[in-house]
């Protein structure tokens, strides 16, 4: 159930990043990252949340804060 509802959160955030939203994208996919937390989508939503602050926001600091985030929080994933 929780990955379900972290995969239609996603699927928000991705709607307003195609409508260049990228703060609302980075804000849903944060909300991602703290409510469910337990699932996969977390980290994959710490990642794109990352992406987005540095390549379209340009924020370096945030952007950097968040993966290291991703790396403590989720040492064994792939992103």
């Amino acid at each position: 159930l929780f990955s379900y509802l972290a995969q239609h959160n996603q699927l928000i955030a991705n709607y307003y990043f195609v409508r260049k939203k990228y703060q609302a994208a980075v804000d849903r996919h944060l909300r991602v990252a703290t409510l469910y937390r337990d699932t996969k989508e977390a980290a994959d939503s710490l990642y794109r949340a990352a992406q987005i602050e540095l390549l379209f926001l340009k924020h370096e600091t945030m952007a950097a804060n968040l993966l290291n985030q991703l790396i403590n929080e989720y040492p064994d994933d792939p992103n």
